[in-house]
């Protein structure tokens, strides 16, 4: 039972830093790729892009492992059939949902480990400030 706990929180562990890895790596892209003038500049910043893409699969990789070996203790078999495998399309994110200005080019559809996790940090005060700040402007956007 301590395995498998130690487990889920490796799972959790290793998808918040897939999130955040594959986060980096299209603010890396958007900020230092496209802004970039000189060969120079543009090699450096497809060096950082290379970097964060391997650490997201470094990431997977831990992910791969932490979900077989919860595979092979068989405990709670409705928290393992959640855990899907993760994919080369999985690590791409679509320009659509990065940029604001593009709606429903590519593909309008995360992968699933962007939904995973619990609840409760959907609901907290954090949450609650980005709704009460965040929709008068969106509601003032739509009507202009």
């Amino acid at each position: 039972m301590v395995e498998a706990e130690l487990r889920k929180g490796q799972v959790a562990d290793t998808l918040e830093g897939l999130r955040l890895s594959l986060g980096e790596k299209s603010l890396c892209f958007r900020t230092q790729v496209r802004n970039a003038n000189s060969q120079r500049m543009t090699h450096r910043a497809w060096d950082n892009v290379h970097k964060l893409d391997a650490e997201a699969r470094k990431c997977r990789a831990t992910y791969r492992q932490a979900r077989g070996a919860l595979q092979c203790l068989s405990i709670d078999p409705e928290y393992v059939a959640t855990l899907h495998d993760i994919t080369d399309d999985d690590l791409k994110v679509a320009g659509d949902l990065t940029d604001e200005r593009r709606f429903g080019q590519r593909s309008d559809a995360l992968p699933w480990f962007w939904r995973f996790g619990d609840a409760v940090d959907s609901g907290g005060l954090r949450m609650q400030e980005c709704t009460y700040s965040y929709w008068p402007c969106a509601v003032r956007l739509i009507l202009l």
